[in-house]
């Protein structure tokens, strides 16, 4: 509820069809992988929702949410685009869930400007840990576009 909105955008959107090409287009330039299968298969199930946000008829961020039954959490990632707009996003999904869920949770990585947002907001960094590697060589993609990670809840 202390999250400062964005001014001049649309409204976050829920499960716009018309926004998956967008969503992993943006997933495959932010991380280098080709996950379309993976993402679309995610978004088809029921408590699974997408989020995003447009400007100028394009959409500069997008998210999963998935919504946890019988309990008050809701996880968001993956988290793909500008950065500024986190706030915006994660206020309309709030929103939009039931007021059963009380909770979102959300990994960021490599995105200390973020998370600084996020506290001041009222969010908890529960834990801290470096940029993800493989091997100790940096992930493929355009990482500054992957702003949370897609959450081990989701498969």
């Amino acid at each position: 509820d202390k999250m400062k909105l964005v001014e001049d955008i649309a409204n976050v959107v829920m499960d716009d069809a018309s926004h998956h090409a967008e969503l992993l287009e943006m997933d495959q330039k932010a991380t280098g992988l080709d996950r379309s299968e993976t993402l679309l298969t995610l978004i088809k199930y029921p408590y699974v929702k997408m989020a995003t946000i447009t400007k100028d008829n394009k959409v500069v961020i997008a998210a999963l949410v998935t919504q946890h039954t019988n309990t008050p959490l809701a996880t968001v990632g993956p988290i793909l685009g500008q950065e500024e707009y986190v706030p915006t996003l994660l206020q309309g999904i709030r929103e939009s869930l039931p007021p059963s869920v009380t909770n979102l949770v959300l990994i960021v990585s490599d995105h200390p400007s973020l998370v600084k947002t996020l506290a001041d907001a009222g969010f908890e960094t529960v834990f801290e840990l470096g940029a993800m590697t493989m091997s100790g060589t940096l992930l493929s993609g355009e990482r500054d576009l992957y702003l949370g990670l897609i959450h081990p809840t989701l498969g």
